[in-house]
Formats: structure tokens, sequence, C-alpha cells
């Protein structure tokens, strides 16, 4: 069994405007589709950690290691108050 090559994306995330850059990357086996389940599996944790208020806005840049964007994935919470 030989190695087989894994591809580096980078997952730069959005929070209420405010930008992370991903310096490290994740090296990845199945390609893009793993790379975006990477991200969604991830974006609960990303709206709970920013919902300090009431209007909460997160997005996950993904990139491959030439630095295209593959995908974008975007979650929101909105709170609404009675």
């Amino acid at each position: 069994m030989g190695w087989r090559f894994m591809p580096l994306f980078y997952f730069h995330t959005r929070a209420n405007g405010l930008l992370v850059a991903d310096q490290r990357g994740l090296h990845l086996r199945g390609g893009g589709r793993a790379a975006c389940d990477h991200a969604i599996q991830c974006t609960p944790s990303l709206l709970q950690k920013y919902s300090d208020q009431d209007n909460t806005h997160v997005s996950t840049q993904i990139c491959d290691e030439t630095g295209h964007t593959i995908a974008v994935i975007r979650g929101t919470v909105i709170l609404e108050r009675w």
C-alpha cells in the first residue's frame, strides 16, 4: 500500500464581520467534498462561540493550497424576542 497524497485546505472564518485567517490548513482525504463536510460540521460550534450578540452570522471560506476558493459555508442565528 503506497502513501496517498492528501490535499491541504484552509478554512478562513468570518464571524460578525471579524476575519480569522487559517494559517495552518488541514490535510483531508476525500478532496473538496471532505473539506465541505468538515466546515459544515464545525459551523454549529462557530455559531455558539460567537453568539454573544442577538444576531450571529458566520461563514467559512474553504480554499485549496493555491488559494482558490472552492466553497463558502454560511450560518446564521437570529434571536427574536417578544
